[in-house]
């Protein structure tokens, strides 16, 4: 019996049983026992009663890393030291009854282990012959691995009876006979009428062997099929599902696909009649293009001829005065109706978005003092001055759609002209960078005109809107100007924006991104700017706040002067100042007193500055009040053209 309980230790039977029935056997046979410890996988070891160690078996020498020899005669204590009491204790009740078997937990560092094991201490008592005790003989027996083991049972049971009891399927478990051994929640709800203490089958068919097959029954559930154990015997798993929802779905989704075809049927249908009104517009647009190109050539080539008779007319000096009042009504007659016929054309090509931008390198400054200057022959005749600035800043040369510009500027340009009877009408070019490789061209065209009523300001873009009625009309045009330039400001990928005060003017801003051109602005090379110094009387401020900022760009010194009051003022003390070697004159298109004070400026001039040559800056009609032996050498007109002023200038140093 003695060694068939050595041998079931040997193979691993730790219970504790076995182990208590170890250590009494060691406790008996103590003496001989030193051969079979090392056979025994657990720690073991042996103590006196004085508590030194006798001996230990190999187990033990692993577990706690000690050499036997030097445990021996020692009295360790090889736990944690909170538990010592704990085993002092133990060993006294030992001793004191010495026919106990002592079995308690306890807690221990295994070698190369930073946590503490739990351990099973059965001690039993070693007696000599007498029946006294003289030590003591201790089994160690590590659980720290089966308690983990069922700790991690306990919580895959835990995770997987979640799993089962929270699934939305029913789960069933059946023998072989068709009884139910098992039935979750979910199967419950699906079979109220059946339960795991019910003795009859569940009535549906589940054979054995029919692994993975499905199905359907009544017609709501899906039901699945397979082989498995369940406690150690062999059992079927049932799986339930409710399909209704699915196969409703189903149904609904097949009533979208039904619906859905038959949308993409009408849709087919709409796709091909679009491309047929395509097709037609297309026709239709071609068609117009056509009879517009006619009408173009048919209207304004004879309108030409009536205006160019009228201007050949005109130039005669012998005409009667009232014929030549009725000729001045036939021409101004003609250009409105030619200025009509431009702008229906215009428009046509907007509207049927034949309007692709072509790009290209031009002058930018050169186009708008170009325009500037037809706009003020215009406003000249109304007795309106005509004001143009381009800013020193602003790039000369750039990539954009010149007739777009072109026709940007006529458009606006020309309006504020034609609705300004008093004052003055400014295009401001400035710009504003975007990146190395672009800019955005502000273009700021104002004017002192009657000006646009609030009520009014939300459709002055629409086509064919006029201010004045009808039955009141004071101002030619078909109201198409503002349509056709916000749709060629929309088309140029900028923005248009107005503001306006009834009898006060308009002012428009326009922005559009333009790319630099790789052409440089050479501009008028004057040699030695140090040496020049300018006098400049001007009676026009706006006219001399530009050619100020002009000159002041270009590095010329110069002394401005508003007023005759002024020039005396200079002229007490010339002896004071620097000698001037170019006086230049900026006038309006009128003097801006009743009496003109031109001559009696220029007189002041003179006397200051006797051997300097003169520049006389005003407006062509006014230009022409001064005979060509006056006291100026050069002569630029208004509005400016940059490059003509320092040409001008140049011309005037070299002498």
């Amino acid at each position: 019996m003695n060694k068939d309980i050595i041998e079931a230790v040997s193979r691993g039977e730790t219970d504790s049983k076995t182990i208590s029935s170890v250590v009494r056997l060691l406790a008996l046979k103590a003496k001989s026992a030193d051969a079979l410890l090392d056979a025994v996988p657990l720690p073991v070891f042996y103590k006196d009663r004085n508590g030194l160690y006798t001996g230990c078996n190999k187990a033990f020498e692993s577990f706690f890393s000690i050499k036997r020899q030097e445990l021996c005669s020692q009295d360790l204590f090889l736990y944690p030291s909170e538990t010592e009491a704990e085993h002092c204790l133990r060993d006294a009740e030992l001793f004191a009854n010495p026919s106990l078997n002592i079995s308690y937990r306890g807690y221990g560092l295994k070698h190369g282990s930073a946590e503490k094991h739990i351990l099973v201490f059965h001690k039993s008592a070693i007696c000599g012959d007498d029946g006294s005790p003289l030590g003591l003989v201790c089994v160690i027996q590590d659980l720290t691995g089966e308690i983990k083991q069922h700790r991690d049972l306990e919580q895959s049971r835990a995770e997987f009876n979640a799993i089962v009891e929270k699934n939305g399927d029913a789960i069933l478990i059946l023998d072989t006979a068709g009884k139910i051994l098992y039935m979750n929640p979910c199967g419950q709800k699906i079979f109220p009428h059946f339960s795991v203490a019910d003795e009859s089958a569940f009535p549906y068919p589940c054979v054995a062997g029919m692994n993975s097959e499905i199905f359907i029954f009544p017609s709501t559930y899906e039901l699945r099929v397979l082989e498995t154990v369940w406690k150690s015997s062999p059992a079927l798993l049932v799986m339930v599902r409710d399909i209704s929802r699915l196969k409703k779905a189903e149904s609904v989704l097949d009533e979208y696909k039904n619906n859905l075809e038959a949308i993409n049927v009408k849709l087919t249908e709409a796709l091909i009649h679009e491309k047929d009104l395509k097709q037609e517009a297309a026709s239709a647009a071609e068609a117009k293009n056509i009879f517009l190109s006619g009408m173009s050539h048919e209207l304004r080539t004879p309108m030409n001829g009536v205006i160019g008779i009228a201007n050949a007319l005109l130039s005669r000096n012998d005409l009667p005065s009232a014929v030549r009042s009725e000729i001045e009504v036939i021409l101004r007659s003609g250009s409105a109706v030619m200025s009509s016929i431009n702008e229906i054309i215009e428009y046509s090509r907007m509207d049927t978005s034949r309007t692709p931008l072509s790009t290209t390198e031009f002058n930018l400054q050169e186009l708008v003092e170009e325009i500037s200057g037809i706009l003020a022959v215009r406003a000249s005749a109304s007795g309106v001055n005509f004001y143009l600035h381009y800013s020193p800043d602003a790039p000369r040369f750039i990539r954009a759609d010149q007739d777009k510009f072109r026709h940007l500027l006529m458009s606006i340009g020309g309006n504020a002209v034609k609705f300004t009877e008093n004052g003055h009408v400014r295009i401001d070019v400035s710009s504003r960078t975007l990146d190395e490789n672009s800019v955005l061209i502000d273009l700021d065209i104002s004017d002192t005109g009657i000006g646009i009523p609030e009520s009014a300001l939300d459709r002055i873009f629409e086509s064919f809107t006029q201010l004045d009625s009808a039955k009141n009309r004071k101002y030619d045009g078909l109201g198409l100007g503002l349509s056709i330039a916000r749709q060629i400001v929309s088309i140029m990928n900028g923005n248009i924006v107005v503001q306006s005060s009834h009898g006060k003017g308009s002012a428009f801003h326009i922005s559009i991104p333009v790319a630099l051109s790789r052409l440089v602005h050479e501009g008028i090379f004057l040699r030695d700017k140090s040496s020049v110094s300018l006098l400049l009387y001007a009676e026009d401020c706006i006219l001399s706040g530009i050619l100020s900022s002009y000159l002041f760009n270009a590095g010329i010194s110069f002394t401005l002067i508003h007023s005759e009051t002024e020039l005396k003022e200079i002229a007490s003390e010339r002896n004071k100042i620097e000698p001037f070697n170019i006086f230049c004159f900026a006038l309006g298109l009128q003097p801006s007193q009743k009496k003109d004070s031109t001559p009696d400026a220029l007189r002041l001039v003179r006397k200051l500055c006797p051997a300097a040559p003169g520049l006389l800056v005003a407006p062509q009609t006014r230009l022409s009040t001064f005979p060509e032996s006056s006291d100026f050498a050069a002569y630029v007109a208004s509005p400016l053209r940059e490059s003509q002023l320092f040409y001008q200038i140049a011309k005037l140093l070299r002498g």
